[in-house]
């Protein structure tokens, strides 16, 4: 992409405005379906443009370190991730009614497939790599936080949970995240975080 088009450049990489822009009237044409108020979308949409920048330069780095390490995706693991996508969706649903709902087509959603495969392998490969912490090492780390924390310190840590099944598919969990930027940019712009809690929360802690 010319210079002069690109938001963001990451190693030869870029993504125009244009590509951000669409990344995010896809987002928010499912934000629409859910009633956010008209003067929260500016501040949702800057939230979520930082998202997509900072997920396009996360995945860039990823795939070249994909392509460093020789890393590959057949057609044949792809279309066995498919089959695991059909087989965590609700019954009610199936894979043409998931496409449709996230403005895709067929060929786009294994293209993407094939990404996050490349990057799902570098990430496994480079956990099973890593050197696990040694039992003295665990014994320091704990001195040092202990030390650093007197007794009489005290936090109070409130939450909202917004609950979402492991099996739960894309769509489900995207519909999630969007729903929690919404409660949090709801709280940013001066809503009542107690209120927000008994409204949304799944915890059951949320009336306390």
């Amino acid at each position: 992409a010319p210079a002069s088009d690109a938001v963001i450049t990451v190693n030869g990489n870029s993504m125009t405005r244009a590509e951000l822009d669409e990344k995010l009237d896809q987002i928010f044409s499912r934000e629409d379906a859910m009633g956010i108020p008209p003067d929260q979308k500016i501040t949702l949409r800057k939230q979520f443009e930082e998202n997509v920048i900072n997920t396009f330069i996360t995945r860039t780095l990823l795939l070249d370190e994909a392509k460093k390490l020789n890393i590959t995706v057949t057609d044949a693991d792809v279309n066995s991730a498919i089959e695991e996508i059909k087989g965590d969706l609700p019954p009610a649903k199936n894979l043409e009614d998931l496409l449709k709902q996230a403005g895709m087509t067929e060929a786009k959603m294994k293209e993407d497939l094939k990404v996050d495969l490349k990057i799902r392998n570098v990430v496994d490969m480079k956990l099973t790599n890593m050197p696990k912490a040694t039992e003295a090492e665990l014994k320091e780390y704990y001195a040092k936080v202990s030390d650093s924390m007197s007794a009489d310190e005290s936090v109070e840590a409130r939450h909202i949970l917004i609950k979402c099944d492991s099996t739960a598919d894309a769509t489900t969990k995207a519909e999630k995240k969007t729903i929690a930027e919404k409660i949090r940019a709801e709280i940013v712009a001066g809503a009542d975080f107690a209120d927000m809690a008994k409204k949304h929360s799944d915890c059951p802690s949320k009336s306390k």
